[in-house]
């Protein structure tokens, strides 16, 4: 099998067995070079510059290409991967091992090295070499560079114990034990009761009953997982907390009870007692009681499987409604409850999201969902113009109601000058498929922030246009893109009532890799075109110096990293030369004089650093955290010294933590510099709660002997937090703020003390921050936020860049200011060029784990970016604003749940970076991610030329530049060439740049629901197809002539709407002929007619065949061994002997067919592999959707198979015409 891509993508050729002798064609004489006559070989061949012929790839230049190969044994296991041209002159190697029963049991690191067209002698040995020799890549030397996989002697092969590489990880392992339970173990069978809000402790498992797999890490972090004869996991335990999924009677999960849940039924219930009462979660009207008081999740699904109502711990329950074709249209949670409202969305033709608002309404959700079901629209239309109809699908909203806009598949005016898009193209391809305006209503105004995009005939964001209704502005961003699709140049343009005032201009350069390597900036008439970041990168891909500030680097940033690609060094803490930040980070080496225990798990053992800056010199004490961790790997305390050789002011800061079963800290301390200069207690807090939601903080320090430092106790009696329905904290009187109020992003919109102090927040419906107000009884600061740029009032502050910021005073006095931060990202060191040209310290910062910050320096304009990269505001707030949540570090908690609490059920809502603040961080405020050290450092990535959330370009340092559209996060991981873009849900070929629309398939993990939906665009066509559980939707769109044609199905209500416009003659549109086939399948056969013949009440059983000539047949008889089964069949054979399509109908095959096709669809993300991936996971459940499947995909498989080859082959598939 071979298939290749020419131009714009890649040429690929695969063995599939022994390398096969090849024709005597030129290409394969040189493929056949590659391999000796023992392996087989995948090749593949990624093109830097335009080829036109396949013999150009070996007749151009070594970086005109890149290549990849897989060599495989006779087995077909992979031996070795080699990826060719990638880093500078290297090859990257990859050997791998196996066992005799064909298991890994070695996986070798990659390497460098100098190949012969892929091949190298010896490749362990090679890479070992390198391994011992590899410092003068900033990789510490290491004689064990794979990790080692040992498996139990059965057909099962489990793994027993894994080992990572690395000498000083030899008999540190992760061991798994595999077992049954014991009834002593106490583990509850747990089911919902009959009365809503119950379920019953009915026993324990007895023995014998449970599987359990036990996990232990290499530091004795031991995990056990409980698992039932279901395959369902019962309860999940960890370092001795037990988390419990309660599941109903169709095995849907019910209610899960964190380990605070758990503990407080364990306290009702221990061993001696009969386990036969219920225990009441909540009363019917909704007030908690306990014992699991505020600290369960609980989910209710509808007869048809669809999750309708759940519950938070510490939230009040949000509701859900549904359309006939089971998407999601209306909802509301506590606060929207409360208020009367309902938060709606609606969809357009195509099941894309059209738009989304908020609307006033009584109803209850019970005759929402009766009136949703009997709707007989399920989109909305335009009305005039880009209007969208209001009340086409149900339910009808007013015009104010909606905050949010999405226009797709035309492109708007774009108005821009011939001097503000000087140098850049604007000449546009089809913006069909994509989004092409957005709408943003500035939340309680009537006033918008629009954006609009344009695409280049390759699908690549070419020009965006920004109007902000709220300051009045227009921003325009340009970019020109190379051939393999990154931003080499970009524009910023900034104009205020029709003048231009401000442009800034970007340039970008790359490694052959595809890595940026430099980063230059210019304002015309403001600054010059100057070099701010230049980069270099080892063999491995790894950056090892960055320098900041023109040619001659006011700083170099030097990076080292162990053999796993931890960040271990930045420049040298030992060393207190230039380098004005430095940090040594420890893992399994420890840090002893600080307690620092060494690590294997990837945690830290320890952090040395060191600010160079004494406030007059570049002159710094060393300091350093030894860290310690409890036995669910939270940070339980972190011991401070200074020093070169960390014996001074030992214990000076301080910090520690005690927790409860989900995280929530039961009392933390503190210790800083007293007035007197000794150290000192500073905090001593205790905290109380009711469930995870936090009552009072009292602290046992005596306030004011620290400096004003820490936390500060204002109230004394009552509990010092409230909160709204949502568990959004509305009151925190230890800092004074007597009320807090939100919007419906439960983002805050006021915080007072008083009424003549608070904090005032304006946001977009996205939840883009647009202005902020600080009053005091004296005075009132007004800062403004418009796309990188911030206002003090009216006059021009700051510009965000890649590397720091701009300062200016209004359009003039421009100064670039650069950042240094450490390994978690918190802000150390900023700096700019001095007057003799050097760096210029403008601020220093040391931080507590927690983030309090115990010592600084400062001079001029303060940068309110500190912890975590983050805005701070000021007193009495002190919050830091990590975008989704607010967060305190003085008693280090977040102030309302987390938006993705689902994702980590087993922790309080309330925790903070999974109470482990030095090895984790929150970039979003939506969920805690593994610091950079415990990853490959380098994979950062820079914003380009649009802040706003809605519409930016990254440059990412692991060499992908990636469009991103809209605001919401999600989706998966791209394969086999493509890149899977998180915020437009779209496939970007790595290659190319070009989009490819694809709609991943995803999965409900609450309802078990199967969702999947497919988009292509080609041109003028737009070809949808979408199923889930509760039914299916077509639609096909020439976006030409008019012609159209679109279906849903709805399984749960039998239900079948159609709609269509094909007036048409055969061959006008390739894309209607193949839909137009599914309703004309076969010349002899039976033909599905949408519309009259169909009885409403179902679409498949009771609706009919109607034969070519003219005889019906109703669609129960096409069940097997009746008539309309043989007819079928006979059909089905008659069109196609060489494909069994007909297998597909029938449950049992469905289950094969649908993971066969998932294979290949994650393999091979095609159209045709997505609409029967689509099908066939369908037809698990549904057979009919099979046998319709079928006669369409017969009936048109010459067709799609021509399509798919073309694909192949870089042709596109409806014109013939090689991609551009």
């Amino acid at each position: 099998m071979t298939s290749k891509m020419i131009n714009r993508g890649y040429i690929a050729y695969t063995t599939t067995a022994l390398l096969i002798a090849l024709s005597a064609m030129s290409v394969q004489a040189q493929v056949k070079e590659l391999v000796s006559k023992d392996y087989g070989y995948s090749y593949r061949v990624i093109p830097q510059q335009p080829i036109d012929r396949l013999n150009d790839v070996w007749l151009n230049p070594t970086d005109a290409v890149q290549e990849q190969v897989v060599f495989r044994d006779p087995l077909g296991r992979p031996v070795l991967e080699t990826s060719m041209n990638v880093i500078g002159l290297y090859d990257v190697f990859t050997p791998y091992e196996f066992d005799p029963t064909g298991r890994l049991k070695k996986q070798y690191l990659p390497f460098p090295g100098m190949g012969d067209k892929g091949l190298i002698s010896n490749p362990t040995s090679a890479q070992s070499a390198y391994y011992n020799g590899c410092s003068s890549d900033n990789i510490q030397t290491d004689s064990k560079a794979y990790s080692y996989s040992e498996y139990e002697a059965s057909p099962l092969g489990r793994p027993l114990w894994t080992e990572g590489p690395g000498a000083a990880w030899t008999g540190k392992r992760t061991t798994y034990d595999y077992r049954f339970n014991t009834s002593a173990e106490n583990v509850y069978t747990i089911e919902p009761g009959q009365i809503p809000g119950t379920f019953y402790a009915n026993w324990v498992y007895p023995s014998n009953a449970l599987t359990v797999v036990k996990t232990t890490s290499p530091d004795g972090l031991v995990s056990q997982t409980f698992i039932d004869n279901m395959g369902r996991t019962v309860m999940a335990e960890q370092g001795g907390r037990k988390t419990y999924n309660v599941y109903d009677q169709l095995g849907r999960v019910a209610y899960v009870l964190p380990p605070l849940a758990t503990e407080r039924i364990a306290q009702v219930y221990n061993s001696t007692t009969t386990h036969t009462d219920s225990i009441s979660l909540k009363t019917k009207d909704g007030v908690w009681v306990d014992p699991v008081s505020r600290l369960y999740y609980a989910y209710t699904y509808d007869d048809y499987g669809r999750l309708v109502e759940k519950s938070i711990p510490g939230k009040g329950s949000e509701e859900f409604v549904y359309d006939r074709v089971g998407r999601l249209i209306l909802s509301r949670d506590g606060n929207t409850r409360r208020d009367g409202k309902w938060m709606f969305q609606k969809y357009d033709r195509f099941g894309r999201k059209a738009y989304s608002g908020v609307f006033a309404s009584a109803t209850t959700r019970q005759a929402h969902q009766l009136a949703a079901a009997s709707s007989t629209s399920v989109y909305e239309g335009y009305a005039t113009g880009t209007t969208y109809t209001l009340g086409n699908s149900y339910p009808t909203v007013p015009a104010d109601g909606v905050l949010t806009e999405y226009h797709y598949d035309n492109h708007f005016t774009m108005d821009a000058t011939s001097a503000m898009s000087a140098g850049f193209s604007t000449t546009l391809g089809s913006a069909r498929g994509l989004l092409t305006m957005t709408r943003s209503r500035v939340l309680d105004t009537q006033l918008w922030v629009t954006s609009y995009f344009f695409y280049n005939p390759d699908g690549q964001l070419l020009v965006s246009k920004r109007v902000n209704g709220f300051r009045g502005s227009t921003q325009y961003s340009f970019a020109t893109y190379s051939f393999t699709g990154q931003v080499v140049s970009s524009r910023f343009v900034h104009s205020e009532a029709g003048t231009v005032r401000l442009t800034l201009n970007y340039y970008f350069t790359y490694t052959h890799g595809g890595q940026v390597k430099t980063i230059e900036r210019e304002i015309p008439g403001g600054m010059a075109r100057e070099l701010i970041a230049k980069y270099t990168y080892n063999a491995l891909g790894e950056m090892t110096q960055r320098k900041l500030g023109g040619e001659n680097a006011l700083q170099q940033v030097d990076y080292f990293y162990n053999l796993r690609g931890w960040l271990t060094q930045i420049n040298d803490v030992n060393s207190s030369a230039d380098d004005l930040f430095s940090q040594k980070l420890h893992y399994a080496d420890g840090l002893s004089a600080v307690g620092g225990q060494a690590r294997y798990d990837g945690m830290l053992s320890g952090s040395e650093w060191r600010v160079n800056w004494n406030g007059s010199a570049k002159s710094g004490s060393k300091m350093a955290y030894g860290y310690r961790y409890d036995a669910q790997g939270r940070l339980a305390s972190a011991v401070y010294a200074s020093g070169d050789n960390l014996t001074q002011d030992l214990n000076g800061y301080n910090e520690s933590f005690s927790f409860d079963a989900n995280g929530n800290i039961q009392t933390l301390t503190r210790r800083g510099r007293a007035n007197d200069g000794t150290f000192a207690q500073l905090d001593n807090l205790s905290y109380a709660y009711s469930g995870n939601r936090l009552n009072s903080v009292t602290d046992g320090a005596p306030n004011g002997s620290v400096n004003n430092l820490g936390f500060k106790e204002l109230n004394s009696t009552g509990n010092d937090y409230i909160y709204d329905s949502n568990g959004n904290m509305k009151q925190d009187l230890n800092r004074g703020i007597a009320q807090i109020t939100y919007n419906v992003l439960n983002l805050p919109t006021e915080a007072s003390v008083d009424a003549q102090n608070r904090f005032t927040f304006t946001y977009t419906a996205t939840g883009e921050k647009l202005r902020m107000v600080e009053q005091t009884a004296t005075s009132t600061k007004t800062l403004l936020y418009d796309g990188p740029l911030t206002f003090d009032g009216t006059l021009l502050q700051s510009i965000s860049t890649p590397e720091g910021r701009i300062n200016s005073n209004g359009y003039s006095a421009y100064v670039q200011e650069y950042t240094l931060t450490d390994s978690q990202g918190n802000v150390r060191v900023t700096f700019d060029r001095g007057t003799d040209g050097t760096a210029r310290v403008k601020e220093t910062r040391h931080y507590y784990p927690s983030g309090l910050v115990f010592s600084s320096y400062q001079t001029g304009a303060v940068n309110k970016f500190g912890f975590g990269g983050k805005e701070e505001y000021g007193s009495p707030l002190g919050w830091l604003n990590f975008h989704a949540r607010m967060y305190d570090p003085a008693i280090a908690r977040w102030s309302v749940p987390d938006p993705l609490a689902e994702l980590t059920k087993h922790e309080s809502p309330y925790l903070y970076c999974a109470a482990n603040p030095v090895n984790f961080s929150d970039p979003s405020g939506c969920y805690a991610i593994e610091g950079n050290h415990g990853s490959r450092w380098y994979r950062g990535a820079f914003w380009v030329y649009n802040s706003t959330i809605e519409n930016w370009v990254t440059i990412n340092l692991d060499g992908s530049s990636t469009v991103y559209q809209d605001h919401n996060f999600g989706g998966s991981p791209g394969s086999q060439g493509y890149e899977y873009n998180e915020k437009s849900n779209t496939y970007v070929d790595r290659a190319t740049g070009k989009v490819i629309n694809f709609d991943v398939v995803s999965s409900n993990f609450l309802s078990s629901e199967i969702v999947s939906g497919f988009n292509f665009s080609d041109n003028d066509d737009i070809f949808n197809f979408q199923m889930d559980k509760g039914g299916f939707s077509f639609c096909v769109d020439d976006g030409k002539n008019g012609y159209y044609m679109a279906f849903d199905f709805n399984f749960n209500n039998k239900a079948f709407i159609s709609d269509y416009k094909f007036n048409y003659s055969p061959g006008e549109d390739k894309y209607l002929d193949a839909a137009y086939n599914f309703f004309d399948p076969l010349s002899n056969g039976l033909e599905a007619v949408a519309g009259s013949h169909f009885t409403a009440s179902n679409f498949f059983r009771e609706g009919y065949w109607l034969t070519k000539g003219g005889k019906y047949y109703p669609l129960s008889a096409a069940e097997k061994g009746k008539r309309g089964w043989n007819l079928l069949q006979t059909s089905l054979n008659s069109a196609s002997n060489e494909f069994k399509w007909f297998g597909r109908v029938g449950t049992s095959v469905g289950y094969v067919t649908a993971f066969y096709s998932g294979v290949k669809f994650s393999l091979h993300p095609s159209w045709e592999n997505g609409i029967e991936l689509t099908v066939n996971a369908a037809s698990m459940v549904f057979w009919e959707i099979g046998a319709a499947y079928t006669i369409f995909d017969i009936s048109s498989k010459s067709a799609l198979l021509n399509y798919n080859l073309r694909i192949n082959h870089g042709l596109n598939p409806f014109n013939e015409k090689i991609m551009p």
